[in-house]
């Protein structure tokens, strides 16, 4: 009668085992389906965490200058958009909120240009990463490489996408941790003097 019971026992343990160990494994395919941004993104919003803890350049402060080249070999740097609102986004490839907000991104500089600045900052990723994308998502502003994340780290990057509003005198006047909407958008242009 104990064996029997013991053996039940066993028998409810391996199979709550094997069901958690099967949900582990959905969630991780999950996760890798959704790509490894939505990971990221998700980290960063989790309750209690400031969105901007470790931004290195803040609301009310200049932005730093920088030079960085563009996939033809061009090189741009901040400095050379001083007297225009810039909206400077990092991201990446392989990041799923980045490429959600950035058709919205496209519809605004389109609408604005060649009032608004947009400076597409892809992080660390080769340039024939970057070609390949572009090949299939062709976006009509300025495409900067920052393969070293130099430029990442000097603005306290921590997760993609991240974008900073700046304004005609170089000051920044927001910045958004994770995928925008087009009301975030149209907030943040209006800080910089976008319509």
């Amino acid at each position: 009668m104990a064996e029997n019971r013991s053996m039940k026992t066993i028998s409810i343990l391996l199979i709550i085992t094997n069901i958690v160990l099967v949900l582990c494994l959905c969630l991780v395919a999950i996760l890798v389906l959704a790509g490894f941004g939505t990971l990221i993104y998700l980290i960063n919003y989790s309750p209690g965490y400031s969105s901007t803890d470790s931004i290195t350049v803040n609301v009310s402060q200049p932005a730093p200058d920088f030079q960085l080249s563009t996939l033809d070999g061009e090189t741009f740097s901040l400095k050379q958009f001083s007297g225009h609102p810039v909206l400077l986004n990092f991201w990446a490839t392989w990041c799923v909120p980045c490429k959600e907000e950035m058709p919205l991104i496209v519809e605004r500089y389109q609408q604005y240009q060649p009032d608004l600045v947009v400076l597409a900052v892809d992080e660390g990723e080769s340039l024939s990463d970057v070609k390949t994308f572009l090949a299939e998502n062709a976006l009509p502003f300025i495409i900067l490489l920052d393969e070293s994340q130099e430029i990442g780290d000097l603005y306290g990057i921590y997760g993609y996408p991240t974008t900073f509003f700046i304004d005609v005198s170089g000051i920044v006047q927001a910045v958004e941790v994770g995928s925008m909407d087009i009301n975030t958008i149209d907030k943040d242009l209006l800080l910089v003097g976008v319509p």
